[in-house]
């Protein structure tokens, strides 16, 4: 058994894909496998995924597009380690990060996930955002309005797949915050206070396309409801959350 699978879904990624794999097969960390899927890309990323040779990579290529949530589901079902970490088709790691958080779950037995700093890139504009967190009573308070972790950052349990039921599919897009907030309600998470990561922003990806605008907001008033209903909210952070629900009802109808 691989102590650390890495995942990583990649939909029409030629861009980054190269660049997120090196990164993932340098890393100081040895006994971990990569998962790669393939979720149906139509330009040259699955070239470029074939193009690197190493026993290490376990790639799978789907015939149609399925959606990324579905992607990482039957990516998790390919994973054999002890614990997942997650790289998008867009980002990449430290030749450290692995190693670095593998140690952090070894020692730390209650800790279902943990993530870590994380710099964002934005790729028009060529400048870099750091993102870190203050402490975990902090990150956790402004978890239950708006994600701030990084889906590249983390790394989870293998066992937490089937307790918390990871991915849910009913969410196209905010799976990775869905998974943030399950956990938050019922297990423990932390971070790491070293930068691990680097998310790359590009105006053309799937976050930013007007396709999915709807989308994103949906998949957000459900979490804020999520929030409301199945975390411990002060009565401050209740309204607030409701507040914002109502704003994004309202912008989701005139989008």
């Amino acid at each position: 058994m691989k102590k650390v699978s890495i995942l990583m879904t990649c939909f029409n990624a030629e861009k980054f894909i190269k660049r997120s794999i090196k990164s993932a097969l340098n890393q100081k960390f040895k006994n971990y496998e990569i998962i790669i899927v393939d979720d149906g890309s139509s330009d040259k990323s699955p070239k470029i995924i074939n193009n690197f040779r190493n026993n290490k990579l376990k790639k799978f290529f789907l015939k149609k597009n399925i959606g990324r949530t579905k992607a990482l589901n039957f990516g998790l079902k390919k994973c054999r380690g002890k614990y997942i970490a997650i790289l998008d088709a867009d980002d990449i790691s430290t030749n450290d990060r692995i190693g670095v958080q593998f140690n952090f779950l070894e020692k730390n037995k209650n800790t279902d996930l943990v993530a870590s700093y994380y710099k964002i890139k934005f790729v028009d504009k060529k400048m870099t955002k750091y993102m870190k967190f203050e402490s975990i009573k902090k990150l956790t308070k402004k978890l239950c309005s708006t994600n701030l972790i990084a889906h590249s950052s983390v790394m989870f349990r293998n066992a937490i797949i089937k307790k918390y039921k990871i991915y849910n599919e009913n969410y196209k897009y905010s799976q990775d915050y869905e998974m943030i907030l399950k956990v938050l309600s019922k297990g423990k998470l932390d971070y790491i206070p070293r930068y691990l990561t680097t998310v790359f922003v590009d105006n053309n990806n799937m976050t930013n396309s007007l396709k999915y605008k709807k989308i994103v907001i949906l998949d957000r008033i459900k979490l804020l409801i999520f929030s409301i209903t199945k975390l411990n909210l002060s009565f401050t952070r209740t309204i607030y959350n409701l507040i914002i629900v109502i704003v994004l009802s309202i912008k989701y109808i005139l989008v």
